[in-house]
């Protein structure tokens, strides 16, 4: 009986050193966010998830240095504690970055979209910059998968203003190498063998570092140039984490704000969210890659896919054939090879209209890096993370579209365009095809090309 008592005796001493741990912690972070106000907006819904998520965290952390043995025995996996280790660090990261970037939005004027500050600690922020600049800014100095969320942004001009999207496109993707030691035992994890013994050569710079990979230059012991893909150790922990904190700011955003609600903020970073996450299978970049060449065979030779060397290729790791060419964007180099670029804009055109129209499946991200002139004339097609499928309906309506343009018929492109799209609330069906016909006026008329600018003087 006595120790029993002694036993419940220790456990509520745990349980309130667990909790006053847990509150004191909770309240510095509340306030370092709330920039020492408790007053301000939010400062109490952050000040019970952190109380909760530490209080935890303490809990578990007394229970196991309490009882002597019972740490190592977790690190040495004897017992089944290192789960619910892994869960509170991963928690607590997860905290930690959701602090940092909710402490960079209100740093650049968008803590009251998040309930973070009051609508006028932002107004000197608001007159000194504009909200498009102080957005890219922000998206810069979070790093991480938000700049690729950024980087996505520009692609929907449909969505958001010319200024914002003009901002935007200077976004870069600033990120220094992995260190060399991590990726190459990640390489040979992936290929369970030295790097030697599969490659006679390979640059140990990488080509291009991205927040998802990196590339390096190689040659198979066969003599194939190769480019060798491989994922950034610990990406993939990484990526889960922002995009928790992504969808915790989404929800937010579109809770306390009418432009959130209207565009659909937590469908957009859901889908986003898709995308990267089967980015992080390099397994589906070769499919892609393979699928997109199967449907250009016979096509003719102007646009090129490099073939996948499946034997080669991981989840972590994609070996395929390299492509000798100049990015599309060097127009001097281009000229100097003695090629039409007109010629190569239409074989272009021609390759995209297959993948979409016929084929179905389509290279979703044909931006002019990922556009090659080789010598002699032809393209090539690269980075295949990205594609897009259109189903038989899809086809058809962008068919539709197509001839409707082509007759300058805003009545049959507005049906064509209704068959697919996805409306908004209190949509007006008459109002979009007035849009539509103004804008065939003044990029379609006739006589014109069609164009990005307007027709006329």
């Amino acid at each position: 009986m006595a120790g029993r008592l002694l036993g419940v005796s220790r456990s509520l001493a745990a349980t309130a050193v667990a909790g006053a741990a847990g509150w004191l912690s909770a309240l510095a972070l509340s306030l370092a966010i709330a920039e020492g106000d408790p007053g301000a907006a939010g400062f109490t819904r952050n000040l019970w998830v952190f109380a909760i998520v530490f209080t935890m965290s303490a809990t578990v952390w007394i229970e196991l240095l309490a009882k002597p043995g019972a740490l190592a025995r977790a690190q040495s996996g004897l017992v089944s504690v290192p789960r619910p280790l892994r869960a509170v660090r991963r928690s607590s990261q997860r905290l930690s970055r959701y602090a940092q970037i909710t402490g960079i939005a209100v740093k650049h004027g968008f803590g009251p979209a998040l309930g973070l500050a009051r609508p006028q600690d932002g107004e000197a922020l608001q007159q000194a910059a504009p909200a498009a600049r102080r957005l890219r800014l922000a998206l810069e100095e979070c790093g991480g998968m938000f700049v690729k969320l950024g980087q996505l942004l520009p692609t929907r001009a449909d969505l958001l203003p010319a200024g914002v999207v003009a901002e935007l496109a200077r976004l870069q993707d600033k990120v220094a190498p992995a260190p060399s030691d991590a990726v190459r035992a990640l390489l040979e994890a992936e290929l369970g063998r030295p790097v030697e013994e599969t490659f006679a050569e390979l640059d140990p710079e990488p080509i291009a570092a991205a927040s998802i990979g990196q590339a390096y230059r190689g040659r198979l012991r066969s003599g194939e140039a190769v480019i060798v893909k491989v994922q950034r150790p610990g990406i993939a922990e990484a990526v889960e984490r922002d995009l928790l904190v992504l969808a915790e700011l989404a929800r937010v955003v579109e809770a306390r704000t009418t432009w959130g609600a209207d565009y659909h903020v937590s469908e957009l970073t859901g889908e986003f969210g898709d995308r990267l996450r089967e980015e992080l299978d390099f397994r589906l970049e070769a499919r892609n890659a393979s699928e997109i060449a199967a449907g250009l065979d016979g096509a003719g030779d102007d646009v090129h896919v490099p073939l996948v060397h499946r034997e080669l290729s991981t989840a972590r790791v994609l070996v395929m054939e390299w492509l000798d060419g100049v990015s599309a964007r060097e127009v001097d180099r281009i000229d100097a090879m003695g090629l039409d670029r007109a010629r190569l804009a239409e074989a272009l055109l021609r390759c995209a209209l297959r993948q979409m129209l016929v084929e179905g499946r389509f290279h979703a991200d044909p931006h002019p890096g990922n556009v090659l002139v080789l010598q002699g004339g032809r393209l090539g097609l690269i980075d295949f993370g990205a594609t897009g499928r259109l189903d038989a309906l899809q086809q058809a309506s962008m068919r539709e579209m197509l001839v409707a343009v082509q007759q300058r018929d805003a009545g049959l492109l507005r049906e064509a365009v209704l068959e697919v799209a996805t409306l908004r609330r209190d949509f007006d069906d008459e109002q979009l095809e007035r849009a539509l016909a103004r804008f065939m006026g003044r990029h379609l008329a006739a006589g014109c090309s069609p164009t990005s600018r307007t027709c006329g003087p």
